[in-house]
């Protein structure tokens, strides 16, 4: 892990035990970064953030993630790279629709990440997918690209 005043870096592997403990750092940093006043946006980063690397370990194949996350005094931006397989999530997203009153277990992580950023970018670097992910302190609408 490394840290400096207004940025966060972790590496691990991609299993959910990690993605725990890095949501758990995440948090954590975004606590003491983030503006005083922004304390109700850190949840919501943090979901769209965890949504994206649950997406990593169970689709991807990927066999180590990197995430870094800097503060800056009117948003937060996080980059998420991995190894796996390429895979653009900001496409166009349908939720799958409950059939018989059943709703059904997963599919939501995509529209979970795009409805909680403010903008969420995607692009291949060589053999590396890199999301980033932005939410903006003071904006109080929700969603988009």
């Amino acid at each position: 892990m490394n840290r400096s005043e207004n940025r966060f870096a972790l590496v691990f592997e991609p299993v959910f035990p990690k993605i725990d403990e890095a949501r758990a750092a995440l948090t954590a940093f975004l606590q003491r970064s983030a503006p005083a006043d922004a304390a109700s946006f850190c949840g919501d980063f943090c979901l769209a953030a965890t949504e994206a690397l649950n997406n990593v370990v169970e689709h991807s194949g990927a066999s180590r993630i990197e995430i870094a996350c800097a503060v800056y005094p009117d948003a937060v931006l996080l980059s998420i790279k991995d190894d796996g397989k390429p895979f653009d999530p900001t496409g166009k997203v349908s939720l799958p629709g409950p059939e018989a009153g059943a709703a059904p277990e997963g599919g939501y992580g995509r529209s979970i990440v795009m409805e909680l950023a403010d903008s969420v970018h995607y692009r291949r670097q060589g053999s590396l997918n890199a999301l980033t992910l932005r939410k903006s302190w003071t904006k109080q609408s929700r969603g988009g690209r």
